[in-house]
């Protein structure tokens, strides 16, 4: 294997969205560390992408939280974007292998975009890493293309069960993985290097909070578990889903980047979230968390399914607000658990780009 071996990376880049932006990069340095020379590939409209190129409009008017992600990954990953269909594909297919993942690039419910399941597009071989269904299966008008889509994947894998179980349904497919999300695959030692470029996190005791959904009973279980964990300080992380959070007497920290949710995730004296990567960070840096579903039971697009599989995986079910939270943590367990996934996720990721031609 040398460096020559060229890889397309497909994914969602995110921007205000640090769980997108950080899964991205993750999957773009395990890749790198096995040797490959990754390219993230990336498909604007034209009249959109001209925009873009002529300044002529932002992505995310605004958004300071937008423009540290930029930065980031204008430091951190080799991107190239392309504004015709035409360029695009031809892109693609200089590439010897192409990985799409991960977060919800397969949520149809949400968005359905061909260029995240790699539609049209040969000669190399085409690889799935831990891309979410978000739902429990994909929006039944999308699923004759998705079907034809997959078809041509040689290696898939998904971040959930449900997704599992969803592909599987609708391919026929027994070949689909379960694997964790990127952010697992770095030793620590990357996420430690990452956050010291960050704005410094608070030095007293603090209760992180990162909430994207509105609900009128966050203020009652914010107090709730801060008492519990003994902290007087509240510090609330904005979402760009819910840019307007207000809870009474808490710390708003507007304006953080990728940089800054990482580090003030590891400085916390415990979590309240949410979120997918909320979750998935606390557990990486050991953070005792309490989950919140985001989503009501019932609702046909919950994304709830993505945290409880995770938990579950990790033998932190007891970790849901509607669970045991209040119950100590056995971390020996849960990173015996992640480093077992970690081994069994790396593995399919190399072996999957082993054939590469």
């Amino acid at each position: 294997m040398t460096k020559s071996k060229k890889i397309g990376l497909v994914t969602w880049l995110g921007g205000p969205n640090f769980g997108t932006v950080l899964q991205s990069y993750a999957l773009y340095k395990a890749i790198s560390s096995l040797g490959y020379d990754v390219t993230v590939l990336r498909h604007h409209s034209f009249i959109y992408g001209l925009k873009l190129q002529l300044g002529l409009r932002e992505m995310f008017p605004g958004s300071e939280t937008a423009r540290k992600s930029a930065k980031m990954q204008a430091e951190e990953l080799k991107v190239r974007t392309y504004i015709t269909t035409h360029a695009y594909q031809r892109a693609l297919k200089r590439c010897e292998a192409l990985v799409c993942g991960s977060d919800q690039m397969w949520n149809t419910r949400f968005n359905f975009n061909p260029d995240f399941f790699l539609a049209g597009t040969v000669p190399g071989r085409k690889i799935a890493y831990a891309p979410s269904v978000g739902a429990s299966d994909f929006a039944s008008e999308t699923k004759p293309a998705v079907k034809e889509y997959l078809k041509d994947f040689d290696c898939l894998s998904v971040r959930e069960e449900t997704g599992r179980r969803a592909v599987e349904t609708l391919t026929g497919r027994k070949d689909v993985r379960v694997v964790l999300d990127p952010v697992f695959l770095p030793e620590p030692a990357l996420w430690e290097d990452f956050a010291a470029k960050a704005d410094e996190a608070p030095l007293q005791p603090y209760l992180l909070c990162y909430l994207l959904r509105k609900r009128g009973d966050y203020g009652k279980i914010v107090r709730e578990v801060a008492a519990h964990y003994g902290v007087s300080k509240v510090v609330v992380v904005p979402a760009y889903e819910n840019p307007d959070i207000h809870i009474s007497g808490v710390t708003v920290l507007s304006g953080a980047g990728p940089r800054e949710f990482v580090n003030l995730i590891r400085h916390a004296s415990a979590v309240l979230t949410d979120s997918f990567h909320g979750t998935a960070f606390s557990v990486i840096a050991g953070k005792d968390l309490v989950s919140l579903k985001r989503f009501d039971d019932g609702d046909e697009a919950s994304q709830n399914s993505r945290i409880s599989d995770l938990l579950a995986s990790l033998g932190l079910e007891d970790r849901s607000y509607d669970g045991n939270w209040r119950k100590p943590v056995d971390w020996k367990d849960v990173r015996a658990r992640m480093a077992s996934i970690r081994e069994e996720s790396l593995a399919y990721l190399s072996e999957s780009l082993k054939n590469v031609r």
